[in-house]
């Protein structure tokens, strides 16, 4: 816990804002990404959604294949601890269906489904988005499925397993990501071998963002490692979560920015 809190408050002592953006690419992606105050209509049925699985007290058998969780332990799990505690807060969703929406994302790969709601967000940004996601246990995909009907999303294909099981026959079916979500593991090796799985079905205007790469050091090192490489021009660090770009023609620069309608307790950070 406190090794995490220590990562969070270095992070804030080097984040800028709005005022300290230079690069033109970057101020547009904080003005209609990351400030951007638009409520779409999808926002409000995604949480309806969410609110009844905080709700849901049924309890299931869960198979973690990853890092775990920071307060979930043993295998029966109840619905709405997962919820409270394994989901994308709704500030960190909008960002990921508002990357969808702007930069027109055709191919999405998220790696953890979860109960769905991450995976909602990404798929009814744009409903030409094809999202292929990826989830270790059978029970807690079933009921992403359902939030996914209830929502009547068509757009997301479904593979149940272990990642490094299925991560290489899903990017063969993509050809071409041009949006990856790793949201799993929270282990520094893996991580890193998804990234580099993943890296070369990537053309330049491809977006790879790892989330919770605040939730440990191991994390917070594999994001130090992938947002370092030659291959990323713009790595932009933000309060949980690590977004890079691709494109050769950006100025190579590494950002910490803390998006002004953020505040911790709302995405989760001492969750």
């Amino acid at each position: 816990m406190w090794e995490r809190v220590i990562i969070i408050l270095q992070f804030y002592l080097r984040a800028g804002t709005i005022y300290n953006v230079q690069s033109k690419f970057m101020f547009d992606f904080v003005v209609n990404v990351l400030d951007d105050r638009d409520r779409f209509y999808a926002f409000a049925k995604v949480e309806q959604q969410r609110q009844l699985l905080l709700k849901t007290a049924l309890t299931i058998d869960v198979v973690d294949h990853g890092a775990g969780s920071h307060h979930l332990k043993g295998n029966q799990r109840s619905v709405k601890s997962i919820a409270r505690n394994s989901l994308s807060p709704r500030a960190k969703s909008e960002i990921l269906f508002k990357i969808v929406n702007y930069y027109d994302i055709l191919r999405t790969l998220e790696l953890g489904t979860s109960l769905g709601i991450s995976s909602a967000y990404l798929a009814i940004a744009n409903i030409k988005n094809t999202v292929y996601t990826l989830e270790g246990d059978h029970n807690i995909l079933t009921i992403a499925k359902k939030v996914h009907l209830k929502l009547a999303l068509k757009n997301i294909k479904y593979y149940e397993g272990r990642f490094d099981q299925n991560i290489a026959e899903v990017l063969e079916e993509m050809k071409r990501v041009d949006l990856a979500f790793i949201d799993g593991h929270h282990s520094e090796k893996p991580t890193i071998a998804y990234y580099e799985q993943i890296l070369p079905y990537c053309h330049e205007g491809s977006i790879i963002i790892l989330d919770d790469i605040h939730w440990s050091a191991s994390m917070y090192n594999a994001w130090a490692n992938i947002s370092g490489r030659k291959e990323v021009t713009l790595a932009i660090e933000l309060m949980d979560i690590g977004v890079v770009f691709l494109d050769p023609k950006l100025s190579k620069q590494q950002i910490a920015y803390v998006p002004h309608r953020w505040k911790p307790w709302k995405i989760g950070l001492f969750g």
